[in-house]
């Protein structure tokens, strides 16, 4: 082998090596799967919110009425959780915004980023304290159970994107968007 020859593959593993240290040690950027959202219509721009740490402060005891399918909270605590009214989409899963890994065949959901940037400290999205835990989402009589993993950066204010399969569990996906309530535990 040529000196020459040896650099080159000296080179080659040292830049193989790395981009895998820095694949491994570098954080992953905030999520958006706005390019995978599947939905009959389109979506509503969103404008930047301001981040406030306490959730039970800006969601909790108030209460005001719900409406029908714009995507807005209905507030209300039923002692049970936050109860939320909004549209519900899907989405093809992934990486989240939680830094936790799903695929399109279990029951998980992405938050609005109107509720979800909320719930995060210090800025960092996989920090987000709804990550993780449930929501009960419910459409004309039937419930599914869903796990946070993700942001959804697109859905309008409190509208909630779940995977194909817990959208299905609820209606025909050809409907695309639904709107729904659902009640979550953090």
């Amino acid at each position: 082998m040529t000196s020459k020859s040896s650099i080159r593959l000296f080179v080659c593993t040292l830049l193989l090596a790395l981009l895998i240290i820095q694949a491994i040690a570098v954080p992953l950027p905030k999520h958006s799967h706005s390019k995978q959202h599947k939905s009959s219509s389109t979506s509503n721009a969103q404008t930047p919110t301001i981040q406030t740490p306490d959730l039970s402060a800006t969601l909790g005891a108030q209460s005001s009425k719900s409406t029908k399918s714009t995507g807005k909270s209905s507030k209300q605590s039923s002692g049970q959780g936050q109860q939320f009214q909004g549209d519900a989409t899907f989405f093809n899963t992934g990486l989240g915004a939680c830094g936790i890994s799903s695929n399109d065949n279990e029951s998980v959901a992405a938050l609005s980023s109107e509720i979800y940037d909320k719930l995060v400290p210090g800025g960092n999205p996989n920090q987000c304290t709804a990550c993780g835990k449930t929501c009960k989402v419910c459409f004309q009589g039937k419930c599914t159970d869903v796990t946070i993993v993700d942001r959804c950066p697109n859905c309008p204010n409190n509208a909630i994107d779940l995977s194909p399969t817990a959208f299905s569990n609820l209606a025909s996906q050809a409907l695309g968007r639904i709107s729904v309530t659902y009640t979550c535990n953090f």
